[in-house]
């Protein structure tokens, strides 16, 4: 089993010596660094690490679950495939041990996702959830928004049991992560086979968020279970860099309408 690093990058000169730096320290098989068309000098920056990332130039802009696909053409059969997005700061050291271990004692599990921390060291909503149907945002939404007004652990308790069945965001906020089979997992920080990953073709790259929602789906679907496995842990430096005229809104829906 090979496990191989990637990282999607687009104009994410000021994180990326960073993140590469954390990864080469780790006992990766091979790390890809998947560029997006940058229009600022990231590539420049490679040519330091020539002889220990493998460059994807990409020469179109193809958005994030597009750039990510650029991985599918270098895998080989048994990859666990680790995405790390540009702007994210490791804070487990050895994961791809971790990772490793969780795929061999787990035949049935497809896709880990990683805690991620905020930027204010706080666990990160959306971090992992529940199928994001409109009852589930409606309830999740509300319970959540109750839970950040009595805002102490003891008066949130109660809320624990009916907000799991709607969202884990209430559990993120203010209970100990645990490992847990869950619906999605952020595709900021996970790994995922990649026999199954290039069977179904990938991420769909007409998504501009929601997609890793989307993929798990897709994995579920072939018998594949998704874990939140907090065992490995990373900060998002919350680096802005994309056109946000696509909306969450309108991949939500979009995501909506595909698994009626």
């Amino acid at each position: 089993m090979r496990v191989i690093c990637a990282i999607p990058n687009y104009n994410g000169a000021s994180c990326l010596v960073n993140i590469i730096k954390q990864v080469v320290n780790d006992s990766f098989d091979e790390i890809y660094v998947l560029d997006d068309a940058s229009t600022d000098n990231s590539l420049e920056l490679l040519y330091a690490f020539k002889d220990q990332v493998i460059a994807v130039d990409g020469h179109k802009n193809l958005g994030p679950a597009g750039n990510r696909n650029r991985i599918l053409e270098f895998l080989e059969p048994d990859d666990i495939v680790c995405f790390v997005d540009v702007d994210m700061e490791i804070k487990t050291p050895g994961i791809r041990e971790k990772i490793e271990e969780c795929f061999l004692n787990n035949d049935d599990v497809g896709i880990i996702g990683g805690m991620i921390l905020n930027k204010k060291n706080k666990p990160m909503t959306y971090n992992y959830g529940r199928l994001d149907t409109k009852t589930a945002a409606f309830w999740g939404g509300w319970i959540e928004r109750l839970a950040i007004l009595l805002h102490f652990k003891p008066l949130v308790l109660p809320l624990r049991r009916i907000a799991k069945k709607y969202t884990y965001n209430v559990e993120i906020r203010y209970f100990k992560p645990v490992e847990r089979p869950v619906d999605w997992v952020s595709e900021a920080f996970c790994a995922l086979r990649g026999d199954v990953f290039k069977k179904i073709g990938g991420f769909d790259s007409n998504m501009r968020y929601s997609e890793g929602q989307d993929l798990a789906l897709r994995f579920r679907e072939l018998g594949h279970k998704v874990i939140f496995y907090p065992n490995i842990l990373a900060k998002h430096l919350e680096l802005k860099v994309r056109d946000q005229s696509r909306d969450r809104k309108s991949s939500r829906d979009y995501l909506r309408n595909k698994f009626k």
